[in-house]
């Protein structure tokens, strides 16, 4: 079989203008010999579909009907991916386009059938198991894993499979080396699921910025002993194809690909780049405007903003500083780049201390961004926005950088810098360190590197590990008051990260993902407690259910607290085996309550539970339903 990937990116939602490239890449491929063609899955409806309750259901209804549409018009069999919504459930589906006909590939409820009834959906083995399903396509087996979660089933289960499809909905990120895919397979996951499976590994890759999330591309097809059979470059468009043996062939690799070289900080430049051009193209501005302060991260964001737009499409403002050789460093730097510096005027009769005179030039930055149809972009890193930055930079409406911690932009700097020495001075000045009460910064350059790496540590543990108070000291390798001092910080800002602006993403868990609500008095104990399940379990009284049922747990009573007489024969037995279907009905009928009675939140996006490694993200947006408030 010869299976084709197309590794190509798109306008979220553009249901006139991609499916033609869609049927055009079809009849490449077919002129190649491809039997199947795989696309990714952020290509039609970008990672999440979209998030407008209002549009929800029209959007699912011209996606289908334009998937109709192209399943006449391409030239081979093609698996296209989507995200929409159904009812009330937003999912990733796949859809074999052929001949004509749509076939849902992995969620039954779209055909009605639990076997899709049709020829070449899942088979009728699939659909009588809880296991995996497996797919019969153009002769051989096929596993289909929209996550790593479904990787993780075909993993656990012998399903005798060809090859697992993956068709990842994961966009970049710093802290999954899973997520670059091809790029770094050799720190990814992937050799192990092709050992754990005994099959193949084609893995489908999204390119481009959707919103704030950057896919970098980097699709591969590996063979059973995890050798690369085909490999995608990152960042770059292309059609890739791959003969997969027939069932029993013996597997020859006359040329295997060979694996990138893997570098992590230029990696992280390169996407942060794509995500910044892809962001403001689809926007339709022009450029970007920026406060060139002489801070490190306005001087690394005006040349991120140069190496992603080019030049001439950054427009650079130069305010007052009080210093000729920092202005005059800042000069040097947009001559060398070439950008367009705007030298503002300073504060007449006003001193350069306090609040006004660092927000003046934001002010401004709002302005000028404003007429000239820009887009104002500011420099805080996600150092900075943890600990207290949020509303320092006012009217910006991007973050390249606010995803990217500090020491991670320094590093970021240094190799910039190794490319072209643009930057002169790398050294982070006092008012770059992060504040952290009743901690200072040590003196001298490296040691207040070392000193910010400690404090990212902390953070990252926190935001992206989701580890609890307890944990922190010893995840991050600091000292217990440091790490509590670190959280202390974290935790007293939750206020000035309410009103954040966007940040390119460059992790699992951005910084307004990880955000208690406000005001929110609970702070978690010092040590771990039981689960929520063992507690309830021991604590419940036996109680009458409110719908003539009875919740077992402690033994009844008398007033007196002594048990309150011998069990009838069987009782013990019959609690047993009652008291976990109690619960769980309890539960249910509370969920019932809170759905039916009007407690349920509305959410377009999957409860927040951490990082990627936690399973979920969240964008925030939550709206009550139903006739109560939400007091």
């Amino acid at each position: 079989m010869r299976m084709g990937i197309a590794q190509m990116g798109s306008r979220p939602g553009d249901l006139l203008g991609t499916p033609g490239r869609v049927a055009a890449l079809s009849e490449r491929a077919a002129a190649r010999g491809v039997d199947l063609l795989l696309f990714p899955l952020p290509l039609l409806s970008g990672p999440e579909g979209t998030t407008a309750p209002a549009d929800q259901e029209p959007f699912a209804s011209s996606l289908l009907l334009a998937l109709s549409d192209l399943s006449r018009e391409v030239a081979c069999p093609c698996v296209v991916p989507a995200v929409m919504s159904l009812g009330d459930v937003s999912q990733a589906e796949a859809f074999l386009l052929e001949r004509g006909r749509v076939v849902p590939l992995g969620a039954p409820a779209w055909s009605g059938d639990a076997s899709l009834g049709v020829p070449g959906g899942a088979s009728e083995e699939a659909s009588t198991s809880a296991a995996p399903p497996v797919l019969e396509l153009s002769g051989l087996r096929l596993g289909l894993a929209l996550s790593y979660e479904d990787l993780d089933d075909y993993d656990d289960h012998d399903r005798d499979l060809d090859a697992v499809v993956f068709l990842s909905p994961y966009p970049y990120a710093a802290d999954d080396p899973s997520s670059p895919l091809g790029a770094n397979v050799l720190g990814g996951r992937f050799a192990a699921d092709a050992a754990a499976t005994g099959a193949w590994v084609v893995a489908v890759g999204g390119l481009g910025g959707y919103g704030e999330q950057v896919y970098t591309g980097g699709s591969f097809v590996m063979t059973p002993e995890g050798e690369l059979a085909a490999l995608a470059p990152s960042f770059e468009e292309q059609l890739l194809v791959a003969e997969l043996p027939a069932r029993g062939d013996e597997v020859v690799l006359r040329s295997p690909a060979e694996p990138e070289l893997f570098d992590e900080t230029l990696f992280m430049w390169q996407a942060l780049c794509l995500g910044l051009r892809d962001y403001v193209r689809k926007l339709g501005l022009p450029g970007v405007a920026l406060v060139l302060d002489g801070s490190l991260g306005s001087r690394l964001l005006t040349t991120l903003s140069s190496d992603a737009l080019g030049p001439q499409n950054v427009h650079a403002l130069l305010p007052s500083l009080g210093g000729e050789a920092r202005e005059r460093s800042c000069r040097r730097l947009a001559r060398e780049l070439g950008v367009d510096l705007v030298e503002l005027p300073g504060m007449a009769g006003r001193g350069r201390e306090g609040a006004l005179p660092r927000l003046l030039p934001f002010a401004q930055l709002a302005a000028y961004a404003q007429e000239g149809g820009l887009l104002p972009v500011g420099f805080l890193d996600k150092t900075g926005l943890s600990l207290g930055g949020g509303t320092s930079q006012p009217g910006v409406l991007l973050h390249p950088l606010g995803d990217v911690y500090l020491s991670d932009v320094v590093a970021l700097a240094r190799l910039r810098n190794a490319i072209s020495p643009v930057f002169g001075e790398l050294a982070l000045t006092e008012g770059e360190l992060p504040r952290v009460e009743g901690v200072e910064p040590p003196r001298g350059s490296r040691a207040r590197e070392d000193w910010v790496a400690r404090v990212d540590a902390a953070l990252c543990e926190r935001i992206e590990w989701m580890r609890r108070p307890f944990e922190l000291a010893e995840a991050a390798g600091v000292d217990d008051s440091f790490a509590r001092a670190v959280l202390a910080a974290y935790e007293s800002t939750a206020a000035s990260r309410a009103v954040l602006a966007p940040c390119l993403g460059a992790s699992t868990c951005p910084v307004e993902d990880a955000a208690a609500p406000l005001p929110f008095a609970w702070h978690d104990a010092a040590g771990p407690v039981e689960s929520p399940l063992e507690l309830a379990q021991r604590l419940f009284s036996p109680r009458d259910d409110p719908r003539g049922g009875r919740t077992a747990a402690a033994s009844p009573r008398a007033a007196d607290g002594e048990p309150a007489g011998p069990a009838a024969e069987g009782d013990d037995e019959a609690h047993a085996q009652e008291a976990p279907r109690a619960f769980d009905e309890a539960i249910s009928y509370l969920r019932d309550f809170g759905v039916d009675a009007g407690f349920g939140i509305v959410d377009d996006a999957t409860p927040f539970s951490g990082g990627r490694q936690g399973g979920g993200r969240a964008d925030g947006r939550r709206e009550w339903s139903g006739p109560f408030s939400d007091n």
